[in-house]
């Protein structure tokens, strides 16, 4: 290159830093927080290892520096590492009865796009099922029967007459109701990666203590307001699973509210009602919810923008549960007003 074509060290460094952030941040991040987990190891403090790790897993999340679904596989790296979790209870984590589920849910939709049907039995399908909780599929077991029923059922219905040796035969194969080549090009793979490594994360925070931790820390608010305290819960309910699948973060947050509000001396279900609902509130990042990860891995979007344009809807969401909680919440749940004789008793002990 010709001297005059040289770039000066303040425009080589521009350009270094715009095409090559990604590796100097996947090095400066975890070098930034590095003092939390020295302190940490030094002071045989999981949660604080956890903490780190957490730390480390959002920052990589929300700027992409390393792609998404890599950054979702940490735990299985850093949680057995730190002491935290073995292998194998973390590798478990990522094949949860809830995931595959998931997955299996996926598959069907797909089958559903597959065969064309959603444009004939939209309709009848919600007359039929409507809209009962009780009508909910709780087991993976039978969601991937139907997904195997599939893959073996024939497109044509005159299979079944050949089946009863019943002539014309036909002359060639007969296509499945659905193809794998169709689920393996169309199958968003990378979600399993995304939740799984947020029940890693759920599953870590409540072993290493960093849960209870939480807890502990939130003592200070016993002189506190109800109605503050209730939007406190929502708060960090939102926050915590802005990080983390908002069902593995239930499972840990719930059992810590309610002792939150044993201590606090305040009816259980306004502490973990609005939270519980909150956690499905978080429209921040992928792995918050699963419709989040849906939306984002069909649609292409980009974390940093998906943060960005979350932020309204998160934050509305939270006033919008705090006043139904202090308003309806009293009309709908009139025994919460007072702190009931069970959990005083509960608190006692």
């Amino acid at each position: 290159m010709a001297d005059d074509e040289k770039l000066s060290p303040a425009e080589s460094m521009r350009s270094c830093c715009k095409f090559h952030w990604r590796g100097k941040l996947t090095v400066l991040v975890p070098l930034i927080t590095l003092p939390i987990l020295i302190f940490g190891f030094r002071n045989n403090r999981p949660e604080l290892k956890c903490i780190y790790l957490i730390v480390n897993m959002a920052i990589f999340w929300i700027t992409e520096c390393v792609p998404l679904y890599i950054t979702s596989l940490f735990p299985i790296i850093f949680l057995p590492l730190f002491g935290i979790l073995s292998s194998e209870t973390t590798c478990s984590l990522f094949f949860t009865n809830a995931l595959v589920m998931f997955v299996g849910g996926l598959i069907l939709a797909l089958a559903i796009e597959y065969s064309n049907l959603h444009h004939r039995i939209a309709l009848g399908t919600i007359l039929l099922v409507g809209c009962s909780p009780r009508r909910d599929v709780k087991s993976s077991s039978i969601v991937f029967l139907a997904v195997v029923i599939l893959f073996a059922l024939p497109t044509q219905y005159t299979f079944f007459k050949y089946c009863c040796g019943s002539a014309p035969f036909t002359g060639r194969a007969m296509d499945a109701c659905l193809s794998w080549t169709f689920i393996h090009n169309n199958m968003p793979w990378g979600l399993c990666f995304l939740i799984g490594g947020g029940f890693a994360l759920a599953e870590g925070s409540k072993v290493s203590g960093m849960a209870k931790m939480l807890g502990q820390s939130m003592a200070f608010i016993e002189s506190t307001p109800r109605d503050v305290v209730i939007g406190v819960t929502i708060v960090i309910a939102i926050a915590c699973t802005t990080f983390s699948s908002n069902m593995a973060v239930c499972n840990i947050l719930t059992p810590v509210f309610c002792e939150m509000a044993l201590a606090v001396k305040i009816h259980p279900l306004l502490l973990t009602l609005p939270s519980t609902l909150a956690m499905s509130f978080a429209y921040l990042l992928p792995v918050s919810t699963p419709p989040n990860a849906i939306v984002c891995g069909y649609a292409n979007i980009k974390t940093k923008y998906m943060a960005v344009a979350g932020i309204l809807p998160t934050l509305l969401g939270i006033v919008l549960l705090w006043i139904n909680a202090v308003t309806w919440g009293a009309v709908i749940f009139p025994d919460t007003k007072d702190f009931p004789d069970w959990a005083n008793e509960a608190r006692l002990f």
